[in-house]
């Protein structure tokens, strides 16, 4: 009778620490931009979300802001932030005529 050598278990996860990290080093827990849509005196304008550790991370073209996530509220809170951000006239450039 042959003695059996016992099974190595192989981890499918990837090895902790090689998570996705935002630039200020927070683990990203949505490190995929979705984009999102905002109408605002006239003018398109399109931007994209991301959500890296408990910061929300909204941007248009070159400009960006990121604020404290409130989960569950995610895309309200990134179009509020966007128009936060036309409202500052940060986006001007950026905006399409409807």
């Amino acid at each position: 009778m042959a003695v059996r050598e016992p099974m190595k278990l192989v981890s499918r996860t990837a090895p902790r620490g090689s998570e996705p990290r935002d630039r200020r080093g927070n683990r990203a827990v949505n490190s995929i931009a979705s984009p999102i849509t905002l109408e605002y005196r006239g003018k398109l304008y399109r931007g994209y979300f991301t959500l890296a550790g408990n910061l929300l991370v909204v941007s248009c073209g070159a400009v960006s802001k990121s604020t404290e996530a409130r989960r569950g509220q995610l895309e309200l809170q990134a179009r509020q932030v966007l128009m936060q951000l036309a409202q500052a006239a940060k986006l001007h450039q950026y905006g399409s005529p409807i």
